[in-house]
């Protein structure tokens, strides 16, 4: 499964869109306004489309956690546009092999 994480899951949240063919939205419009999924969510929905041999088109966004110990410096120039996510212990997404 090539395309799980691998950073700490206490520095990154991961959210999760799978497109399908019957799906109304294409391209940046599907992007912007598709729901997307927690990795519990999302590795319960790919495993029912896998067994059931549907196909998709996965993509996964990552943003940086805030909170303590995480190696992000908020007044860098680098996250001044970044929407953080939520600290690990306030993200309120079930846990799956570690990541909310």
């Amino acid at each position: 499964m090539g395309y799980l994480p691998r950073t700490p899951p206490r520095f990154y949240k991961y959210t999760w869109q799978i497109w399908t063919p019957d799906c109304e939205l294409e391209g940046r419009e599907f992007l912007r306004y598709a729901p997307r999924m927690s990795t519990a969510t999302f590795i319960a929905r790919y495993e029912e489309m896998s067994n059931a041999g549907l196909p998709g088109w996965i993509y996964r966004h990552d943003r940086p956690r805030e909170g303590p110990g995480t190696p992000f410096d908020r007044n860098h120039p680098k996250w001044k546009t970044v929407e953080f996510a939520p600290p690990w212990d306030d993200d309120p997404d079930p846990v799956w092999n570690g990541h909310k």
